[in-house]
């Protein structure tokens, strides 16, 4: 259950990088440059553009302010029309397929996914077009339609070729998502070579994040293939790749992977403390809280199991406040 909101969030990553690479920014300097976006705003909102807008908006998706996010990537896609930046507009609406997907309201989703790819083939952005079905595959995936998903992302990869758009971020977004396909079709074979394709792709490019997600995806596939071991291999060398890095995100989904790995190896002890990291990591940083309730519902399975009864209900009752913490924003 963790890898699979692990898998997710690589997969944001990675599509708003190939959408807007010339508008990046350091990740050292992001919280900085969305304050100071957020203070004009409030002193003169009109200085604004429809791209200012999208980068705070994909800033409160990435901190789980989604109801914030939409507002924002709305105003974006307002700003965007008058404009004529169409760019910001198909990427405002490929943010929204994902934070509908967040909500679960998939037709919803569907709805901007169509926006988006429409932008897309209107204008002649092929980057955009790839973003967009990847985002539809994404939503395929979520459904449990594996083979409209791989329909799809072939789809973008037939896009890349015919449009000859260099095989770098956009190429290791699909092959990912083509992996994660596979990996939940029960073709460990197939999901193992396009996952690696996905890791190759990023250690080309000497994109630390984006190898230790594929780490990660390759880690729990040879988990689900039952190859325990080397589902350990690649979960500890993407604890390594992290080291220096210290990215939360990474850190909370590794150590919940090695809970998972350790649970289904029996050693509940071992499991129970890389969980219990892997919540510290998630109570410290914004935008981890589906990885926090992933977690949390794990380690009461487990005390359960071992008939610690008063522990799993103690993590039972942190579950029922957060998850109704959470459930009260959606009602909002």
């Amino acid at each position: 259950m963790i890898k699979r909101l692990f898998i997710y969030r690589a997969f944001f990553w990675v599509l708003f990088f190939v959408l807007f690479q010339a508008n990046s920014y350091a990740q050292s300097n992001k919280t900085k440059t969305i304050d100071s976006l957020l203070l004009i705003e409030k002193i003169d909102s009109d200085r604004l553009t429809a791209d200012d807008y999208f980068k705070i908006a994909i800033y409160k998706y990435s901190t789980d302010s989604l109801f914030s996010a939409v507002d924002y990537a709305k105003k974006a896609s307002t700003l965007a029309l008058e404009e004529g930046d169409y760019k910001v507009l198909g990427g405002s609406y490929n943010l929204r397929v994902y934070i509908y997907l967040s909500f679960g309201t998939y037709l919803k989703a569907i709805d901007y996914f169509s926006r988006g790819e429409q932008i897309g083939e209107q204008y002649g952005y092929p980057t955009l077009l790839v973003s967009s079905v990847h985002g539809m595959g994404r939503v395929y995936n979520d459904i449990g339609e594996y083979d409209n998903a791989l329909k799809v992302l072939q789809q973008g990869m037939d896009i890349i070729q015919n449009d000859s758009i260099q095989l770098d971020y956009s190429g290791a977004v699909l092959y990912n998502a083509i992996g994660v396909s596979y990996q939940k079709k029960g073709n460990t074979k197939l999901a193992l070579k396009y996952l690696q394709e996905f890791y190759d792709l990023s250690y080309e490019a000497k994109d630390t994040v984006s190898m230790i997600y594929g780490l990660v995806n390759l880690g729990e596939t040879y988990r689900l293939d039952s190859n325990v071991a080397l589902a350990i291999d690649y979960f500890s060398r993407a604890q390594k790749l992290n080291e220096n890095l210290q990215d939360p995100q990474a850190m909370a989904s590794i150590y919940g992977n090695l809970g998972s790995v350790y649970f289904s190896k029996g050693d509940l002890n071992k499991s129970i403390s890389y969980l219990k990291k892997s919540i510290d990591v998630c109570l410290a940083n914004d935008g981890l809280s589906s990885h926090l309730l992933l977690n949390y519902k794990l380690i009461i399975d487990e005390y359960a199991a071992m008939h610690k009864y008063d522990s799993a209900y103690i993590y039972y009752k942190k579950y029922i406040v957060y998850s109704d913490s959470i459930n009260e924003a959606d009602k909002i």
